[in-house]
């Protein structure tokens, strides 16, 4: 019994944890231009699939990145260490729900700030 209801719980947390955050992401992702080049840096889940649905509508692109291999990324590397190419530069980085699970999320806005123009982020 305390199973079942430690799994609803949680369930209904992440429910109402994120009650905001889909009006202001879809909002964020249908204002993404076509042909653009949008990372998304935490592979899975509901918001890769939401991003993807725009892209699809939309016509841009979407690299993800994550350190989780499982998550299956278009470029596996830990945020904080990642050596992006001088040549790298995406219109749009999406990171929603994942600075604060990073060992050190400074250092992760700073490599993020180096290959964007525009970024959209999300937190719990």
């Amino acid at each position: 019994m305390k199973n079942n209801v430690d799994v609803f719980l949680k369930k209904a947390s992440k429910v109402f944890s994120r009650k905001g955050i889909y009006p202001f992401l879809k909002q964020e992702f249908s204002e993404i231009k076509p042909g653009a080049n949008v990372f998304l840096i935490g592979a899975g889940g509901s918001i890769n699939e939401l991003l993807r649905q725009y892209a699809k509508q939309a016509n841009f692109r979407v690299t993800s990145f994550d350190i989780d291999q499982t998550k299956s990324p278009d470029i596996l590397g830990d945020i904080c260490t990642y050596k992006f190419s001088q040549y790298e530069f995406f219109d749009y980085v999406v990171v929603s729900e994942v600075l604060e699970h990073i060992h050190s999320p400074h250092l992760a806005i700073s490599q993020i700030y180096m290959t964007t123009g525009y970024l959209v982020t999300a937190m719990k």
